[in-house]
């Protein structure tokens, strides 16, 4: 355990600019002496003892901490003063992980400097939190929510995004609780207009929430949707249509067919990679389709397997078989006519790991049929 004292600490003290803290600093009275050197501008805490009085001494005293992550604070507690942050703070990014209380944490979600907010596995209320982050405008440009357990996240995220307009990057895991309806989605696209990034899980989108979406965050290149009984091949047409600038697209656990997969190739004409998993109704056969229209479109699919030759292994019922990519040589011409074999050093290490697990299957299988013609001989 370090303590304020050893030559540890005030190496630390005197120099660090980064520091990251689990379970060493323990107590209030270290977080106080960390708090004294002015260049300190990272800190991660992890599974500490000490609660809002020892934050509020690095915060009051390091001018220049631009990155704060908390997990596990044991010291935060119902009566807790508040995380006090001072108007000169130059905070741009805070992440809260397995806190409860959320209301201790008020001032500093609501910061102008703020760019990045990841909020993970909270428990409380934090609604008020983010309604707090609502007041005035903000200058968030990436906000991550994820299995928060609050009453009504939908009117927190109303909140939130009334202000964000600068939002570019918006991940909500709604942890199958489905409190995060239309209401925060339609608010989403009335006022983030340049986002870029959307990632909504355990969230039933509509047919009304996407097509506003897409008609109005024009923008949008990346766009995940996992874990929604309400999207199905008319909201996968919906987003063909108007998602032009789409780049990636992201399904899974969703009611869709290949009906609304095909719709989506015939749309997004930048779209470059498409992932599809757990959606059962989709077919193996809209892969191949989808190799014929779009050679471009990088897929991945469930069922996908790697392709190559197939190593004889033993014969304990296929437990030994090991499958090993090759890459294919092409035949190419030098400057005088001759013709060589040519491939990147990927192709030559494939075929070197092909050979040797070629070879040590072969052993493996030689001296299993030994020891059994042995075995058979001295009976």
């Amino acid at each position: 355990m370090a303590t304020k004292d050893s030559p540890w600490s005030r190496s630390l003290l005197e120099s660090d600019a980064a520091v990251k803290l689990a379970a060493a600093a323990r107590s209030r009275i270290w977080m106080e002496s960390l708090a004294k050197p002015q260049e300190l501008k990272k800190l991660s805490c992890g599974s500490c003892d000490f609660g809002a009085r020892g934050l509020n001494a690095v915060l009051e005293h390091c001018k220049v901490l631009e990155e704060l992550s908390v997990k596990s604070i044991r010291g935060i507690h119902e009566t807790a003063e508040a995380v006090r942050l001072h108007s000169s703070s130059s905070l741009r990014y805070i992440c809260l992980k397995e806190l409860v209380n959320g209301q201790v944490f008020e001032s500093l979600v609501a910061s102008r400097t703020l760019k990045k907010l990841r909020i993970i596995c909270c428990l409380g209320n934090w609604d008020k939190v983010l309604q707090v982050n609502g007041d005035g405008n903000s200058s968030l440009t990436e906000i991550h929510l994820e299995r928060l357990q609050t009453p009504e996240c939908s009117i927190g995220l109303v909140c939130v995004v009334e202000r964000c307009g600068l939002l570019r990057k918006l991940h909500i895991d709604g942890w199958r609780t489905k409190r995060i309806g239309d209401e925060g989605l339609m608010a989403l696209a009335k006022h983030c207009l340049l986002l870029q990034e959307l990632v909504l899980i355990g969230v039933d989108a509509t047919h009304a929430s996407l097509s506003a979406i897409a008609s109005n965050c024009k923008k949008l290149e990346r766009l995940d949707l996992c874990g929604s009984s309400a999207i199905g091949d008319a909201e996968m047409a919906c987003i063909a249509e108007k998602c032009v600038a789409l780049r990636k697209f992201c399904i899974k656990g969703c009611p869709i067919s290949d009906v609304g997969i095909k719709a989506l190739a015939l749309g997004c004409p930048n779209l470059v990679k498409l992932k599809v998993k757990k959606c059962i109704v989709v077919t193996g056969d809209v892969r191949e389709w989808l190799r014929e229209r779009r050679r471009t479109l990088v897929v991945s699919m469930d069922g996908d397997e790697t392709k190559g030759p197939a190593v004889i292994g033993s014969e304990d019922g296929g437990r030994g078989l090991e499958t090993v990519v090759e890459e294919v040589l092409t035949p190419v011409a030098d400057g005088g006519g001759d013709t060589e074999i040519a491939a990147g050093g990927g192709g030559r290490l494939a075929m070197l790991k092909t050979k040797l697990l070629a070879s040590k299957n072969f052993v493996a299988f030689t001296l299993r049929r030994w020891l059994q013609s042995e075995a058979t001989g001295s009976t």
